[in-house]
């Protein structure tokens, strides 16, 4: 019995080539493309995100707090009373009626960020080293680095670069890599570890 081919032979449209080529150039773009922004090389996403750290200033910590407080809180009132206006609708009940081990994941985190914030409790949290440094430096940090990475990361997965890079590289990255392959090598390659953690 002969194997028959299921992929069609007919050439991609013109629509089809844009709709590859856009959005994975513009994920190249802001994802991959080395920039030099004041004394260092670095990419655009970068820059991006430091740049709305800079613009909340002072008030990131604020926005942080304000943010994983309101998360817990939502959490335990959606948990508690299931309203129809976010069990409907799909990526809200995602969001917040989640299983007890999260809810109580936000719940704790809501409190150690409270008692950072307010400088109560022991060192443990609120240490210099510890929770304020968790609060102070790093929450502010990932905020404004997974806005734009979470916009803006579906335009190299989601619209066919992936899967060509993986069909062009599969021979060399076999040899290279255990697992996941090349878009991680490339990016560590640019050494910017927040967004390789993204992937």
């Amino acid at each position: 019995m002969q194997k028959t081919d299921t992929l069609s032979k007919k050439a991609p449209s013109t629509r089809n080539i844009l709709v590859f080529a856009i959005p994975s150039l513009l994920g190249l773009l802001f994802f991959m493309t080395p920039i030099t922004f004041g004394d260092s090389v670095t990419i655009p996403i970068a820059v991006m995100a430091s740049t709305v750290l800079d613009l909340l200033g002072n008030s990131a910590t604020a926005v942080v707090t304000a943010l994983v407080v309101l998360s817990a809180v939502v959490s335990v009132l959606v948990t508690l009373t299931k309203p129809a206006v976010i069990t409907r609708h799909g990526f809200l009940n995602g969001l917040f009626n989640v299983t007890p081990i999260w809810l109580a994941s936000r719940i704790f985190g809501a409190v150690f960020v409270i008692m950072a914030f307010y400088g109560i409790g022991t060192p443990v949290i609120m240490g210099e080293t510890t929770g304020a440094f968790v609060l102070n430096e790093l929450l502010p940090t990932l905020l404004s680095v997974f806005i734009f990475a979470g916009l803006l990361l579906p335009l190299l997965t989601s619209f066919g670069l992936l899967e060509l890079l993986g069909a062009v590289f599969t021979k060399v990255m076999r040899h290279c890599l255990v697992c996941r392959g090349a878009r991680p090598l490339i990016v560590r390659r640019l050494g910017w570890a927040t967004v390789v953690s993204a992937f």
